[in-house]
């Protein structure tokens, strides 16, 4: 093969690399914007869950306060039943004693 040959083969060879190179970096970037965005999502979602966590920790003290609250009334209801029956049964008897 003479120079010339090898020159010309040398330079086609140059071309596709070149090319193979161009399409290797157009990758690779498109790849790292893929990254980038990826990276950006996950901070988003992260950002969600604390927020949803600190939301659904607020909530599990307010629901607390309202089962104790819930509580509570229901003793006052079954407390004041109690007193209502009392009341009754005294009524009930000074009825029957004045007949």
């Amino acid at each position: 093969m003479g120079s010339e040959a090898t020159i010309r083969y040398l330079k086609a060879r140059l071309a596709v690399m070149e090319e193979e190179l161009s399409e290797a970096t157009a990758s690779a970037s498109e790849r790292e914007q893929d990254l980038e965005m990826s990276k950006l999502r996950i901070k988003e979602l992260e950002e969600e869950k604390a927020r949803s966590t600190k939301s659904g920790d607020s909530m599990k003290v307010k629901l607390e306060k309202m089962k104790a609250q819930l509580e509570e009334k229901t003793k006052m209801a079954e407390s004041f039943e109690h007193q209502f029956r009392a009341s009754v049964k005294v009524c009930t008897l000074y009825v029957d004693c004045k007949t």
